[in-house]
């Protein structure tokens, strides 16, 4: 299948990967859009991946789940662990999003394709999740990814894809089929000139993170810095700390040894914030993400509040004048929470100007 990602910083990147094996797994000729926002007068949908298959439009879902999930049709418990996550469900969002997808391609696409393609939805399980409770009627737009490979093949695709009446048009070539280069190229030149196409950004803890320059990089990738925004509030700021475990190798192979890593600041923070508050309030930046440790991914984004006055250290001492007694006065307040905390029983050392403790 021939792939184009257009906002790659919109997805995990265990969600990538299950889409590049969708890519490598489906018939070379069709063709298939990942990870953007289409837009309609009722706002923007997020959209994982739309293929264009020789009769019909697929809007796919991709869930890189863990656990176990039940379903009563509108909501999704997903279960890990000992823990229950309620989730809207994705087919009826994604049914939703057909319908709305549907009234966008009549209005902008169809007197110029000069025919029309209906849109299935599907919902591809991609991670460890297994599905013990739904309906008979959801479960036919829910596939693992191994199932939906299947559509591949001609008797998978009209085993899993019910036929529609609009084939006897394609078969007896009245309409073009969708996945034609000249229907493609109409698709492609309103994606990028129509304005109902926009990017998706990477989202965490309510926050966007709509930077595509890191405010800071770790020297080894490990992980970068970036200012993001409030979904609902653009001048609500954040911080938001993106890792890349793949980076740090047998190091963090396993979720306990990533969560170990990534989420040690959290805990940091928590741990102080019980034993003295107010050297939490003045030192201490308050996490705003909510991320269990078997939630873990190689890609953990880490939000943080973003003061309106914060500085990086590295930062406002390039700018400190080059005297004793601006020196002094900064070690002074350097050193202050750092005897807090020895009082603690903690033994924080000083680390790179990245980090606010590391301990």
């Amino acid at each position: 299948m021939r792939l184009k990602i257009l906002s790659p910083q919109g997805m995990k990147a265990s969600e990538l990967r299950a889409i590049d094996t969708l890519k490598e797994g489906l018939r070379p000729a069709w063709y298939a859009y990942a990870s953007f926002l289409a837009k309609d007068r009722q706002g923007s949908m997020e959209i994982d991946l739309l293929i264009f298959t020789h009769s019909r439009i697929l809007l796919v879902e991709v869930k890189e789940w863990q656990g176990k999930v039940y379903s009563d049709g509108m909501k999704w418990k997903q279960v890990v662990g000992s823990r229950e996550i309620v989730h809207s469900a994705p087919v009826q969002v994604k049914r939703e999003h057909s319908m709305r997808l549907d009234s966008l391609f009549r209005k902008e696409l169809k007197s110029r394709w000069g025919s029309y393609y209906p849109i299935e939805t599907c919902v591809v399980m991609a991670g460890d999740a297994t599905v013990e409770q739904m309906p008979d009627w959801e479960k036919e737009f829910v596939f693992t990814l191994d199932e939906f490979l299947k559509i591949r093949s001609e008797k998978g695709f009209e085993e899993l894809l019910p036929a529609r009446n609009h084939e006897r048009l394609l078969a007896n070539n009245v309409i073009k089929r969708p996945n034609t280069l000249e229907q493609i190229k109409i698709f492609e030149d309103w994606v990028t000139g129509g304005g109902s196409v926009s990017t998706r950004y990477r989202e965490a803890g309510g926050y966007i993170l709509t930077e595509s320059k890191a405010s800071f990089q770790h020297p080894k990738k490990i992980y970068a810095e970036f200012t993001g925004e409030h979904r609902d509030d653009a001048k609500d700021k954040a911080l938001m700390r993106c890792w890349d475990f793949n980076q740090l190798g047998k190091h963090a192979m396993t979720q306990e040894q990533r969560a170990s890593i990534g989420l040690r600041e959290e805990r940091v923070v928590r741990y102080v914030g019980q034993q003295n508050r107010q050297l939490r309030k003045d030192y201490l930046l308050n996490p705003k993400h909510n991320v269990a440790p078997d939630e873990v991914d190689e890609d953990l984004v880490e939000v943080y509040e973003h003061p309106p006055l914060l500085e990086r250290l590295d930062t406002y001492m390039s700018a400190l004048p080059h005297t004793i007694e601006a020196r002094s006065t900064l070690l002074r307040a350097v050193l202050a929470p750092f005897s807090a905390l020895h009082e603690m029983k903690w033994t924080p050392s000083v680390g790179p100007p990245d980090r606010r403790f590391k301990l």
